[in-house]
């Protein structure tokens, strides 16, 4: 004996009404969430030499013998055009980097006052 049942058509209708209210009332699938972006290596290389210039500001007015007790004696003594002394702090290194050693080298210049007395002003390069 076999007993197939048939649904009536308003039936299949009410079903298919109801699920598509069902589907209606979810929220739409979201694309998964893609982790943040790594910064380029130079955009990261810019933002940190930013950062250290400015923490170098700290001197500025600051006496040169202070200057001294802190970094030491300057790599190099030198004058500008103007005649202002420049204390040149210097540091090389081999560094490990992504695709084998890297050559790393940081030159601060700290330009002294007119009695060389305290600290004007500074630059970098590298670091």
């Amino acid at each position: 004996m076999n007993h197939t049942r048939r649904m009536h058509p308003l039936s299949s209708l009410a079903v298919l009404a109801l699920l598509a209210a069902c589907s209606a009332t979810q929220p739409p699938a979201r694309p998964p969430s893609s982790a943040p972006r790594p910064e380029p290596q130079a955009s990261v290389d810019a933002k940190r030499q930013s950062e250290f210039d400015r923490s170098q500001d700290r001197w500025h007015g600051a006496p040169v013998k202070e200057l001294v007790a802190k970094l030491g004696q300057p790599t190099l003594k030198a004058h500008q055009a103007d005649g202002h002394a420049v204390y040149v702090y210097s540091k090389s290194t081999k560094l490990n980097g992504p695709t084998g050693p890297i050559d790393f080298r940081c030159v601060v210049r700290y330009v002294l006052d007119d009695k060389g007395e305290r600290v004007m002003g500074h630059t970098i390069e590298g670091c």
